[in-house]
């Protein structure tokens, strides 16, 4: 019994690294935006953006991000706009991968 829990534990471990090293994998860290400011990520850069700010996907999907605290993975090539009325923390992180 001891042998196969040692097993799985291995198995979950092993199936676990690929999940931890993307998450550990350095992203460009951009400076925060504030109200009124845009920009166009690049591959591997992030951004701390407050709440209301839109994420435009190339391929014209857009987004309004709410509430505080969130990941958005977006692509190469996407738009963050924050809002001329953000008065929030820059506390929501936008990636493109």
């Amino acid at each position: 019994m001891t042998l196969r829990l040692v097993g799985f534990v291995l198995f979950v471990v092993c199936m676990a690294m690929p999940l931890v090293y993307e998450r550990a994998r350095a992203t460009e860290q951009l400076p925060p935006l504030a109200a009124g400011e845009s920009i166009v990520l690049g591959s591997g850069q992030s951004v701390a953006v407050p709440s209301g700010t839109t994420i435009v996907w190339p391929d014209g999907t857009k987004v309004t991000l709410k509430g505080h605290q969130n990941i958005v993975n977006t692509t190469t090539g996407a738009v963050i706009t924050v809002s001329h009325e953000a008065t929030g923390p820059a506390d929501n992180i936008v990636i493109a991968k």
